[in-house]
């Protein structure tokens, strides 16, 4: 994987927010989670996993539309090099081969409140995977 050094600013932390949208992709975001935090000199913040679809229950409100690929949702300019790092920590079982542009990079949308330093990341549910991975399943 790429060097997170590229998450570090002058202004802001350098936080990233990890969603998934069911619990059995929990598992596999925690590794990717840890693997994001497994360097104490790497200048960003890794929340804790979020389930959108349970948070959305619980607030009774509307589920998120699930992205079909993995998303980092950058909310600066300032944070894009920093993201480009992080896509390179998401592999398996989202990513089944190392390639750059498996990872979606999105800037927040105008009508949402922006936040320095915040990164979002979508992990879509396994079973709504890729081709690659709906094929391998399907071999099993």
């Amino acid at each position: 994987p790429s060097s997170l050094q590229s998450c570090e600013r002058e202004d802001a932390t350098s936080t990233l927010y990890v969603n998934i949208y069911d619990e059995s992709s929990r598992l596999a975001a925690t590794a990717l989670r840890q693997a994001l935090q497994g360097d104490t000199r790497v200048p960003l913040l890794v929340a804790p996993i979020e389930n959108v679809v349970r948070s959305a229950d619980l607030r009774q409100q509307r589920r998120p539309v699930a992205w079909p690929s993995p998303t980092l949702v950058v909310h600066d300019a300032a944070g894009r090099a920093c993201a480009r790092a992080i896509a390179g920590y998401v592999g398996a079982p989202w990513v089944t081969r190392p390639d750059a542009q498996a990872v979606r990079l999105r800037d927040l949308p105008a009508s949402l409140t922006a936040r320095p330093g915040v990164i979002e990341l979508w992990l879509p549910t396994l079973d709504v995977a890729g081709p690659e991975q709906q094929a391998q399943q399907a071999k099993r």
